[in-house]
């Protein structure tokens, strides 16, 4: 099947924007071609194949309470683009104010090609109401200053991209989101029914 909208226009605006807002039916799956194969994956692993597939040599995922995880990539590119010894399959713990720091490092890197992921980030407010506000200040800094990099492994600069997981795009503050030239949004629509039809006949066959 053909590669979904939304996707489409991340993968248009990879290369000239620092960060992106999903927003929408982010806890849906979505199909992605594998191997002449429909796969339904999450988000979080849509994403992180999209990502891989666009050159980035290490995803990231930043989730409230538990961490960082390495999604894509291996520990020694992760200490290269974060400086923190983060292991495989296993949480990096990190508060809101410490995550702000590490993510200055890897938006900076010209080590390694890099994504973020910041799951669930409409719960922040309620799990860390004190940080959020200098959270969402620093990270606005960082896109300010982010600029794209072309690492050795790709032909084609991009930046070390930042991608915000929103259940509504009036989740992030309007002085963050609205009219920002460095941010794209781009909504998440529930499957229609050609992208429902290709998941069932997909696994129907198995």
């Amino acid at each position: 099947m053909s590669e979904l909208k939304w996707s489409k226009e991340i993968d248009r605006f990879i290369s000239i924007k620092p960060q992106f807002i999903l927003w929408g039916n982010i806890y849906d799956v979505y199909p992605m071609g594998v191997q002449e194969n429909v796969v339904p994956l999450n988000l979080n692993n849509y994403m992180s194949n999209l990502l891989t597939n666009n050159e980035y040599e290490l995803v990231l995922s930043y989730e409230p309470l538990f961490g960082f995880f390495i999604e894509r990539g291996n520990e020694e590119k992760a200490l290269k683009a974060t400086g923190e010894k983060i292991k495989e399959r296993e949480y990096f713990k990190a508060s809101l104010q410490s995550a702000a720091d590490t993510i200055e490092r890897v938006v900076h890197s010209k080590d390694v090609s890099t994504a973020l992921l910041l799951k669930f980030s409409s719960r922040l407010e309620n799990i860390a109401k004190e940080d959020i506000e200098e959270f969402y200040y620093k990270m606005f800094r960082h896109l300010q200053n982010a600029s794209p990099k072309i690492s050795e492994n790709s032909k084609h600069p991009k930046f070390n991209s930042v991608f915000w997981f929103i259940d509504k795009e009036n989740d992030m503050p309007a002085w963050y989101s609205l009219e920002n030239p460095k941010l794209k949004s781009i909504p998440i629509p529930k499957p229609d029914s050609v992208v429902r039809a290709s998941i069932i006949e997909n696994l129907s066959k198995k």
